[in-house]
């Protein structure tokens, strides 16, 4: 492994570690802890702001909630003028602060049963706007709709990423998003027609509603998405059934995209690859590669599935087996693997791991690729460019424990004239452009082994 401990690199990556902290802390200070019971968000862009910003104050400013419940007290918020400003820019601040708080003072939310039974509540039970501020009272029982205790189910939200939304009722869309990102739902979620308009209290027919608040929402978002500002997005599928003489919608299915959750899966499943070859090749298991080849092609999650399977069967040490290869064929048909067989070129090279393996492939050879024009437009001997540019081959790149793993293909001398003169210079480029901390490693044919 190359020592990238050189002062200049030392001094970098404290400094990148300083303003990692300093986002990371930024994103703390943007983001709250919501109740998963919490009540839904308003149909209108400037209600749906206001309610985080009180919920905000309350979390942020008031961290004592469950001593104001217990003891019954109402909590008291007090937002300046030049805060009030800052989130109302408008010439009729005012008055829209009045409709905030007037809708949060009417009793829109509640719960019934079927015996006849509820419970309503509204946000705010008291308001005051005059030149020192907004002075607001909530009261104690309503404060546990949004207190967040140990036993509290909570999903964390980005108030700045909210500030970005331009669309009514992107609000609720991204709250059930965010909610639903969990392996307890399954990454989805499920609305009828009924749902959606009392939701935003509409009465769309349910044409109109993919129309007016589904396909604009998903747009939104998913522009988030490929501008990088949030991680995940959501499509959605129609769901039919036969009225009648015609299949008539009964609900739309969201599906959710998280590329966190996805690169996390990616390195889960790259890992597990290689512990089911381990393993196998442990027992000596005769159809060994075949069963690896097989094993490529499954999804990401039947990968980290077979490989704890078989994990599990190693610890548990059984001895009682008459045959084990017979019981490995049993296990590995029960993830539709046949070990006798070869796996088909078609499904290795349409498998996501082949596929996320790809891509990592070509973004390392971007990286490479822009390293060597920096190189190149330096004003640096042409005989030094030459070594970089065309005895040292760009061979594999690899993304995985927050390291950028590069492997190139030379000879000897090169490897050793690298090292030896040019190897700080080297590491302050590829640090500048590839995205992680770097690994270099040689393959040297030569001396038919690694070196790193």
């Amino acid at each position: 492994m190359i020592n990238f401990n050189a002062l200049y690199l030392q001094k970098k990556v404290m400094n990148k570690q300083k303003q990692s902290n300093i986002v990371k802390r930024q994103k703390r200070d943007s983001e709250i802890k919501r109740n998963n019971q919490a009540p839904d968000f308003p149909s209108t862009l400037i209600l749906s702001r206001s309610q985080l910003i009180i919920e905000r104050y309350m979390q942020v400013y008031a961290p004592n909630l469950e001593e104001y419940i217990q003891n019954g007290q109402i909590l008291k918020l007090h937002i300046d003028i030049s805060t009030l400003r800052s989130w109302y820019p408008t010439k009729h601040w005012k008055k829209d602060i009045e409709t905030t708080c007037l809708y949060m003072m009417n009793v829109r939310n509640g719960t019934y049963t079927k015996k006849g039974d509820f419970e309503l509540y509204s946000l705010l039970t008291y308001a005051r706007l005059d030149e020192t501020g907004l002075h607001v009272n909530v009261d104690p029982e309503v404060m546990k709709k949004y207190i967040i205790e140990s036993s509290t189910t909570s999903t964390s939200i980005d108030v700045d990423i909210t500030n970005r939304f331009k669309k009514a009722y992107t609000h609720q869309f991204y709250w059930l998003m965010c909610k639903n990102d969990r392996p307890t739902f399954d990454y989805k979620f499920y609305l009828t027609p009924e749902e959606i308009n009392t939701l935003f209290s509409t009465n769309y027919q349910s044409s109109n509603i993919k129309v007016q608040i589904l396909m604009p929402v998903q747009e939104e978002i998913k522009k988030l998405y490929e501008e990088r500002i949030i991680p995940n997005f959501f499509t959605f599928n129609e769901r039919r059934e036969l009225k009648g003489k015609t299949y008539q919608i009964i609900g739309w299915e969201f599906i959710i995209y998280n590329e966190t959750r996805t690169q996390r899966t990616v390195l889960e499943a790259k890992d597990a690859i290689v512990k089911i070859d381990r393993i196998l090749f442990d027992f000596s298991f005769k159809y060994r590669i075949t069963s690896v080849e097989q094993a490529r092609t499954l999804s990401f999650e039947q990968i980290i599935k077979l490989s704890q399977r078989l994990d599990k069967f190693k610890t548990d040490g059984r001895t009682d087996i008459y045959s084990l290869t017979g019981y490995l064929c049993h296990i590995l048909q029960r993830y539709g693997i046949d070990p006798r067989k070869k796996a088909k070129i078609g499904k290795l090279l349409s498998a996501p791991l082949f596929n996320a393996e790809e891509n990592e492939i070509d973004a390392g050879l971007n990286y490479w690729n822009t390293c060597l024009d920096h190189i190149k437009n330096s004003e640096i001997d042409p005989k030094i460019i030459d070594i970089f540019a065309n005895h040292l081959k760009f061979k594999s790149y690899e993304e995985r424990q927050n390291a950028s793993h590069i492997t190139f293909i030379t000879d000897t001398t090169t490897m050793q004239t690298i090292e030896t003169y040019f190897i700080k210079d080297l590491a302050k480029v590829l640090t500048k452009y590839f995205p992680y901390r770097v690994h270099l490693y040689y393959n040297v044919p030569d001396k038919n082994k690694l070196s790193n």
